[in-house]
């Protein structure tokens, strides 16, 4: 038997209704995922105050997106995956990079600047 809440409403009935901008059916499928969804970006960031902060977005996302959801796979499969695209977005900008930097006295170097490794090259 589907899930109910306490006004009737199966996840499908919720997904349906949150297309058409229902509060209370986003809500629903708020409270049925949210625990799933942080557990996802927990075990992915291994950081309680990152894990809720991207929670968040992962939810912000579904809002913005759940009129793509086309029903051809399960709610939570196509929410699993939307939340590990943005925890995967979060890591990419976290991931640290080499910083290209034009040394103004026209000679290359290495040098570390704020614990980042920092090249300096020459300007064209």
């Amino acid at each position: 038997m589907p899930m109910q809440t306490e006004i009737n409403l199966t996840e499908a009935e919720a997904i349906r209704k949150a297309k058409d901008g229902d509060a209370a059916a986003f809500e629903y499928l708020y409270n049925l995922h949210c625990r799933r969804v942080y557990g996802v970006c927990l075990r992915m960031v291994k950081n309680q105050a990152q894990a809720e902060d991207l929670t968040q977005q992962a939810f912000l996302q579904l809002f913005r997106k759940i009129g793509t959801f086309r029903g051809e796979s399960g709610f939570s499969t196509w929410l699993h995956r939307v939340t590990v695209n943005i925890v995967l977005m979060y890591l990419r900008r976290k991931k640290p990079v080499e910083i290209l930097a034009v040394d103004l006295e026209g000679h290359g170097s290495m040098r570390k600047l704020h614990g980042w490794t920092v090249l300096a090259i020459r300007q064209c």
